[in-house]
């Protein structure tokens, strides 16, 4: 029973994008509401991009992620935590009473394609945010795998999707069938893939996020070097990446 339960809501879930999602035309954004942001942070990176992003995410692999988010809240910056994706419920508490002060700055919490990945109940990680008066707004963040979008991702209220190879044909593939099945009240991220060996130029996907305010944030992966090769820091695209951002912030 359980089984045929999952498989009428998750055809219901698709049957109502379908319904709504491609009736109303893209809304140009207001002035300031685009977010900018790089995917994640490592070594001095805040204090490198602060002058052209407006949201800042928190990892779990900074040291003392209680200690960063002050430093970006103390600038001014949102707040997008995120935790490992097998945090505990009682892990996820310790770390919001660890924030302090920051965490009235927390918008969101964000898990990577947790359709592949293990992941918290997003019911639980909700309850346990109404607990606390500052996060009680707080938004469940996610980007799926592309075979994450034929499924039930209605618990996710900001949602994007892995492109890694498409580029800026993204903007006309997945990006757009996750456009179609957005449900009322859900939004998205676009995500171009600054980092070698990809190196997508990220003003398509700001120009996109622009002419529809359904896209609320832009993050661009990555700023950091990691195991496939050098970050946007230090592979030339760095003040691509910036003028993009400047662009989406205005």
């Amino acid at each position: 029973m359980g089984t045929i339960l999952s498989r009428l809501r998750k055809y219901a879930f698709l049957c109502l994008c379908a319904l709504i999602g491609c009736s109303k035309p893209p809304t140009p954004q207001p002035p300031g509401k685009l977010k900018f942001a790089y995917y994640g942070s490592l070594d001095n990176q805040l204090a490198e991009t602060r002058d052209h992003v407006n949201l800042y995410m928190v990892p779990w692999w900074l040291p003392d992620m209680a200690a960063e988010a002050q430093r970006a809240a103390v600038l001014g910056l949102p707040l997008v935590l995120m935790p490992r994706n097998e945090i505990s419920m009682e892990e996820l508490r310790l770390l919001f009473d660890s924030l302090g002060p920051a965490r009235k700055s927390v918008v969101a919490l964000y898990w990577d394609e947790p359709d592949a990945n293990p992941h918290p109940d997003f019911a639980a990680v909700r309850q346990l945010c109404a607990a606390y008066t500052e996060l009680a707004g707080c938004k469940i963040a996610a980007s799926l795998t592309g075979n994450g979008l034929s499924g039930d991702f209605s618990a996710i209220d900001i949602v994007g999707v892995s492109a890694y190879g498409d580029g800026q044909d993204a903007l006309n593939k997945s990006v757009k069938t996750l456009r179609e099945r957005l449900a009322p009240g859900q939004t998205m991220m676009v995500i171009p893939y600054g980092a070698t060996p990809w190196l997508n130029d990220p003003m398509p996907f700001v120009d996109y996020a622009l002419a529809d305010d359904r896209v609320v944030w832009v993050i661009a992966f990555r700023y950091f070097d990691g195991e496939e090769g050098p970050g946007i820091r230090n592979n030339g695209q760095a003040l691509r990446y910036k003028i993009a951002g400047l662009r989406a912030i205005q």
